[in-house]
């Protein structure tokens, strides 16, 4: 379907434009050819060339038209070819963090349990601390604004298990006034 599109548009420089100039100027010929009273008849042979060239203009809109439905096709499919592979993308990042949670030692978690106790999803810390650090690399926070390496969002598949967390990471003090990173 492709290479007759690229035929008809490239090959032989025809557009819509054309088709729409063909179609039209042939069918008002062969109208008036048809309709033209008796002493101003015209030729049989008109009429065959204005129905040929209608004709012709007729095909340039339908391959214009087919292109255009083409086009647009394949711009749906690489649209949703590219939605479903971000989907699963985010889908597999969230279960990674999710899974993360088994595997941090212990001042992680008591870091993790401060943020989640804090009960603020985004949250100011520093990003050449080792803890914030890690807690990035295990999918367990983010970086939330790309301009600044210090604001930090808990990611939704742990943020939406906080109250579980919570009742599974170590007791801390809330009356802490600096975070136990900053220690």
């Amino acid at each position: 379907m492709e290479y007759i599109i690229n035929f008809f548009q490239s090959v032989l420089g025809l557009k819509a434009r054309q088709g729409w100039i063909f179609f039209i100027s042939g069918g008002v010929i062969a109208a008036l050819c048809l309709l033209a009273p008796a002493p101003y008849n015209f030729d049989n042979g008109w009429l065959t060339v204005s129905s040929a060239v209608c004709i012709f203009g007729a095909t340039i809109l339908v391959v214009s038209l087919g292109s255009v439905i083409y086009s647009s096709l394949v711009e749906f499919k690489d649209r949703l070819t590219k939605s479903r592979a971000l989907e699963a993308k985010s889908r597999q990042l969230a279960e990674n963090s999710v899974r993360n949670l088994k595997v941090l030692n212990d001042h992680e978690r008591v870091c993790l349990a401060f943020i989640l106790k804090k009960g603020k999803q985004r949250f100011n810390a520093s990003s050449r601390l080792n803890d914030t650090t890690r807690l990035v690399e295990k999918g367990i926070i983010r970086y939330d604004d790309p301009k600044s390496r210090d604001i930090f969002a808990v990611t939704e598949s742990v943020w939406e298990m906080r109250e579980q967390l919570i009742d599974d990471l170590p007791d801390i003090r809330m009356d802490l006034r600096d975070a136990p990173w900053v220690r």
